[in-house]
């Protein structure tokens, strides 16, 4: 899936220098995933990891 992000620029880049990752691609699918395993953002029953697909049918801010 294709999207455009307004993400702070520093936010991003500490992200990247703490985790190692090299792309912001990454950097915000590891965040997303650990969010996920932590129980932050509900998986939905069904639903295996790697996809969000219709989980959320309205926009939510975290």
């Amino acid at each position: 899936m294709r999207t455009t992000l307004e993400l702070p620029d520093a936010l991003v880049t500490d992200a990247m220098e703490i985790t190692k990752i090299q792309t912001k691609t990454d950097v915000i699918k590891t965040a997303l995933e650990n969010l996920i395993s932590k129980g932050i953002i509900p998986r939905p029953l069904g639903r295996k990891a790697g996809g969000v697909g219709d989980m959320f049918p309205h926009r939510y801010v975290i």
